[in-house]
């Protein structure tokens, strides 16, 4: 319970305690001495009385004198807390008795005192007629009755006097230790305060020293603590302030760098695509035209090298994108069996050519992601999976999970170690004892990037010299109605494509490579270095509908975007326009994006070209058919 109290709490119980303690016990006592002594003043009186009254009635009883032992009787009455007095002869008849009425009436414990009448004066033999009486003889008795009433009364003002006289002194010593204890107690709370305040923070605080001794010592010194604390806080916010401007310029410096590296990534980007977009055109042309087993080899070689570059340009591309933001995902409910077709289709050829064997296990599960970059996931751990193991096989499930689906790819390959599974997803990490010759350490770390924008992680279980199994959890989608898809377009092209096609580009050997493969498709391709020249080209162009496959970056003052604007004003039929660019910053990517035009990243090979034109040619096929029906 003291626990509980304040400091001043308990130097109020310290000061009043042994001060009430000591009253207390000196009131009592002093008063229990005075009571006493008048108790003793009360016998004292009624036995002196006693033995007077016996003295004075020796004669009147010797003598039978009624008359004045009654005198004598009524006169001791008289004498104060004397209730009544009563005197016995010899054979106990009473003489006189006198009694008091306001002592009788309310006494009820009068106290009793009889005192025997002896001679012992006079020598009645000398009297005439008198026998003679032995000295010490009894003559009779007297009874005194004394009220205890007024010493009672005494007795109450005595105590009721030391009570009063006690609470006085209490509340005195009261407020002697209420004064005590403020001393004591209100410096000290002030200190706790201020203590508080300043492990608050508020090093300001100070407090104002008391009168003397150790409080105002131990003031001085919290003062002294807060100075202290004080300058130190401000000599610990000037180093923060220093290393966070230091962290600030570095953190700036970083950005700079980055920005300059994305910057001169994308620049570098644009100007090694052109050529390798011609050099990639020209291979496909000279592939088809060349003859002899070692020219095709050649020819092989060289687009191996060509695609190869091309992966790298990409994987560095896709890179940029999702460390500039320019990728978003479009999220949407799919049959993940589509997914599944296409990249069984994609790597058919490359696992037969490993000799492995390749299984996408058909399912029927509708997932909600975004498609092409979940696809782009699948792509690159099918890729891996296939690029290092040496045999075996290759699969690819969807299987039911608690936080939606689990898609998973597994392969036979050599496993990888506890230690390298984390490292695996860093960029330009490989594992060097089972490193292909291809691999550019990016897929993984690109697949890790594309799997944190769809807020998924991929997770790995390997065992060495037992295979790997990646795998990633998507949402569960509802199942829709999947629409009937168009008709595919057809392999080969017509004789006479009623789909024009006009190249716009600044530099020659793009505009020849693009002839040199799209002009064994039976298409007619005509090409222009500016707009100019592209509005004198289309003039003469013989087909319905076109399809303009422009350069963005045409000269310092005009681009593809408005080049093909210009171009789709003046041209009668079917215009289709597509933006062929090397150029992979978020802002070019963004304004071609806004101005809702396809993009082809350069360099563009042969048959993704061929798709191009094949899916334009298959829509302007479907609208003349839709004309011809109308």
């Amino acid at each position: 319970m003291i626990g509980r109290w304040n400091i001043r709490s308990r130097v109020l119980l310290l000061a009043l305690a042994p001060a009430a303690v000591i009253l207390v016990v000196l009131t009592t006592f002093m008063t229990y001495l005075r009571v006493a002594e008048t108790e003793s003043g009360l016998q004292q009186r009624g036995a002196a009385l006693a033995r007077h009254v016996a003295k004075a009635a020796e004669f009147g009883l010797f003598s039978g004198d009624r008359s004045g032992l009654q005198n004598l009787a009524d006169g001791a009455c008289k004498e104060p807390d004397v209730s009544a007095v009563l005197i016995l002869d010899a054979r106990a008849q009473t003489m006189a008795e006198s009694r008091s009425p306001t002592n009788q009436s309310v006494d009820t414990a009068p106290l009793l005192y009889i005192e025997s009448v002896r001679q012992s004066l006079l020598r009645f033999s000398d009297l005439p007629e008198t026998p003679e009486l032995a000295t010490g003889t009894k003559l009779g008795e007297v009874r005194i009755e004394m009220s205890t009433v007024g010493t009672e009364q005494i007795k109450r003002t005595q105590w009721l006097i030391a009570v009063v006289i006690g609470l006085v002194c209490l509340a005195a010593a009261t407020g002697l230790a209420l004064l005590t204890g403020r001393s004591v107690a209100v410096p000290i709370q002030q200190m706790a305060v201020a203590i508080g305040k300043i492990g608050d923070g508020h090093l300001q605080e100070r407090l104002t020293p008391a009168a003397g001794g150790e409080l105002r010592s131990l003031a001085q010194g919290i003062n002294q603590m807060a100075t202290a604390l004080q300058i130190s806080q401000k000599d610990l916010e000037e180093r923060i302030a220093q290393a966070t401007r230091q962290l600030q310029a570095q953190m700036e410096a970083a950005e700079g760098a980055n920005q300059a590296k994305s910057r001169f990534l994308a620049a570098a980007s644009h100007d090694l695509r052109q050529p390798l977009h011609a050099i990639e055109l020209f291979a496909a042309a000279l592939r088809r035209k060349a003859r002899g087993y070692e020219m095709r080899e050649l020819c092989e070689k060289l687009e191996e090298s060509i695609a190869s570059m091309d992966s790298l340009f990409n994987s560095l591309l896709d890179v940029y994108r999702l460390d500039s933001g320019v990728l978003q995902p479009t999220l949407r409910s799919f049959p993940i069996q589509d997914l599944f077709r296409s990249l069984e289709a994609e790597f058919r050829g490359e696992a037969a050519a490993r000799g492995l064997r390749l299984r996408l296990i058909p399912s029927s599960k509708f997932v909600r992601s975004d498609p092409m970059l979940l696809r782009r996931i699948l792509a690159n751990l099918i890729g891996n999976a296939l690029r290092y193991t040496q045999t075996g096989s290759v699969a690819v499930t969807c299987r039911r999970d608690t936080a939606g689906y689990r898609i998973e790819v597994r392969d036979s390959g050599p496993g990888i170690e506890p230690d390298e599974q984390k490292r695996i997803f860093q960029e330009f990490y490989r594992i060097e004892s089972t490193a292909a010759n291809d691999g550019r350490g990016l897929g993984l770390a690109i697949v890790a990037r594309i799997a944190a924008l769809l807020q998924t992680e991929i997770r790995i279980r390997s065992q060495v010299g037992r295979g790997s199994v990646f795998s990633i959890i998507v949402p569960r989608g509802p199942d829709v109605l999947v629409a009937d898809l168009p008709a595919k377009a057809p392999r080969s092209l017509p004789c006479v494509s009623p789909l024009a096609v006009l190249v716009i580009d600044d530099d020659p050997l793009v505009l020849q490579s693009t002839v040199a493969v799209m002009g064994d498709w039976s298409v007619n391709v005509a090409t222009a270095n500016n707009l100019e020249q592209a509005r004198h080209v289309m003039l003469n162009l013989r087909q319905g509908a076109v399809l303009v496959l422009c350069d963005l970056w045409l000269s310092e003052h005009v681009n593809g975007i408005e080049t093909l604007r210009s171009l789709k004003t003046q041209w009668p039929g079917d215009f289709y326009g597509v933006i062929v660019t090397g150029d992979a910053r978020t802002e070019t990517l963004q304004m071609i994006e806004k101005a809702g035009y396809p993009i082809l990243n350069k360099p563009v090979s042969a048959a993704r070209l061929r798709a191009t034109y094949t899916h334009f040619l298959a829509k302007t096929t479907g609208d003349l058919q839709r004309g011809d029906s109308a």
